[in-house]
């Protein structure tokens, strides 16, 4: 994917689509998330979120005449661990959504740290390079 990625309202999507692929990532490697059916993905090919992540990021997700859009950008379906479930009780994140534009500082600390255990700390240097699917790890 070159360029950027302009969706049906002119809105540049490539930012977002960075940010998509590079959470998708993030969350895969700390352990965050994990796939669905995953005897169907590693049939494919598809053995965790991170290998996920990395094939998404091959693919413009505006391509919908492509078959592989939509085999990877809407069809796998994308789940929360226990780490995951135990971090949203231990911080009780479900009561921020009823309160907008306040956010829980002390959960953001705690993910940060664990982004930065796993070695996939925020960055303004994408983790997962769009069109190549190169991770950072790969330079």
């Amino acid at each position: 994917m070159t360029g950027s990625s302009v969706n049906l309202q002119g809105q540049d999507l490539t930012n977002a689509g960075q940010i998509q692929v590079d959470i998708i990532y993030r969350c895969g490697v700390c352990g965050l998330m994990n796939l669905c059916n995953r005897e169907v993905w590693q049939a494919e090919g598809i053995s965790d979120v991170g290998v996920l992540a990395k094939v998404l990021a091959q693919l413009n997700p505006e391509d919908w005449k492509n078959s592989l859009v939509l085999n990877y950008w809407v069809a796998p379906e994308i789940v929360g661990t226990e780490l995951c479930k135990s971090l949203s009780d231990k911080y009780d994140l479900d009561s921020y959504s009823y309160k907008p534009g306040v956010i829980c500082e002390t959960f953001i600390e705690e993910i940060e740290a664990l982004f930065d255990r796993h070695g996939v700390s925020w960055s303004d240097v994408p983790l997962i390079e769009l069109g190549s699917g190169a991770s950072r790890a790969d330079h």
